[in-house]
């Protein structure tokens, strides 16, 4: 597991910070997952993101 963080200024001049966490999961390593929240310096909006892609057999 790994913690990201990244900053970046839009287009009109607002900042936007994301924090998250990636990685892998189950015996194998075939679960990947990768949380984000967003929000910005002006208070203006937050955002977030979940996404998981799982490689392998259901049954």
């Amino acid at each position: 597991m790994y913690a990201v963080y990244s900053m970046n200024r839009s287009d009109d001049n607002v900042w936007v910070n994301q924090v998250g966490l990636t990685g892998t999961l189950l015996e194998d390593n075939n679960l990947n997952y990768n949380i984000q929240q967003g929000y910005t310096h002006n208070g203006s909006g937050y955002s977030g993101m979940v996404y998981a892609n799982y490689k392998g057999k259901i049954c």
